[in-house]
């Protein structure tokens, strides 16, 4: 095999590497209902998120979360997350005050990965002076277990070790070829 050949099979190997990391994103949020940092005055009876991807609904355990919170951090959604297709919902009580409101979101998409990220609204009661106040806002509810984070780098660590495995090769048949 000649050293041009060897280079381009390289890089070949190299730009596959790269396309199935690219190729391999994450769902995105395309859609929401309250929208991020939205002023309302009527209050949702559902927040709904749409996402890019069809999300992954199981039976024994809920992988798909959206909790809404208020300033202080308390939960108030109603616990009860829906997931229909690539959206997920989840009820909201009837009576709230006035006030800014934290949408915290997990969800996992066909594809495996977890996605994490919230989002402020706020809801005005009527009163047209409402602004957003993202002063102390709360995090995110952490979801993320030690199993799943390393899963999600498994990926990279596979792509090392493919490519360590590649370029020993390499060296292997050019020693052989010398010989």
């Amino acid at each position: 095999m000649s050293k041009r050949k060897s280079l381009i099979y390289l890089f070949v190997f190299l730009l596959s590497i790269f396309s199935y990391s690219s190729a391999n994103a994450h769902a995105e949020l395309t859609g929401a209902s309250p929208a991020a940092d939205e002023v309302i005055s009527a209050w949702p009876v559902e927040v709904i998120l749409t996402f890019n991807e069809e999300l992954i609904s199981t039976e024994d355990q809920q992988v798909n979360v959206i909790t809404v919170t208020d300033s202080s951090g308390s939960q108030i959604d109603l616990q009860n997350s829906n997931i229909s297709g690539n959206s997920v919902s989840v009820g909201l009580p009837t009576e709230v005050s006035s006030g800014s409101y934290f949408v915290n979101y997990r969800v996992v998409s066909s594809d495996g990965h977890i996605v994490e990220d919230s989002y402020e609204f706020v809801y005005d009661g009527g009163d047209q002076t409402a602004e957003i106040t993202t002063q102390e806002e709360p995090e995110a509810t952490p979801y993320i277990t030690q199993e799943e984070e390393s899963s999600s780098n498994l990926g990279l660590i596979l792509g090392i070790v493919t490519l360590a495995s590649f370029v020993l090769i390499a060296v292997s048949f050019r020693k052989n070829r010398n010989k």
